[in-house]
């Protein structure tokens, strides 16, 4: 064999290697990145530019009218103290929250009011109002959102 046999040979082999190496990355599923979603909580935390505690109980909302509507509600009871607070995502209208338990009973908790581009109710109470496990979001008597704790 002489220099020109052996150059040949080694450019077909490289021309094979890469196309060999051309066909096995083109037919390799590429990753896509995953978007990333946020949480109802975390879409309500930003929209309203304030952090929920971790440590209180929660309940997100969902539309009950097949809109895109939410809200979340969180609850603590300590010292004989009672609080809720309920950040809402919804279209301009009036609003009033109500919870409820198995029994049926409820406990109106008041109208909610525009606070940074969404709804808000903070609720006090010296009743232990955690058997109350439903909470709504009402608009002229219908139910708009609803969760439970």
């Amino acid at each position: 064999m002489n220099k020109r046999d052996i150059v040949v040979g080694l450019v077909l082999l490289a021309a094979l290697a890469g196309a060999i190496f051309y066909f096995r990355s083109s037919t390799e599923e590429e990753e896509l990145p995953v978007p990333e979603t946020l949480s109802t909580e975390d879409e309500l935390e930003a929209r309203f530019n304030i952090e929920l505690p971790e440590d209180l109980e929660r309940a997100e909302l969902s539309d009950q009218t097949g809109g895109n509507s939410s809200a979340i509600a969180t609850r603590s009871y300590e010292n004989g103290s009672y609080e809720l607070t309920l950040l809402a995502d919804v279209p301009d209208d009036s609003y009033t929250a109500r919870l409820s338990n198995e029994d049926g009973d409820t406990v109106n908790l008041g109208s909610l009011r525009v606070a940074k581009g969404g709804y808000l109710l903070e609720y006090q109470s010296s009743r232990d109002l955690n058997s109350y496990d439903t909470v709504e979001v009402m608009s002229g008597g219908e139910t708009i959102l609803q969760g439970d704790f």
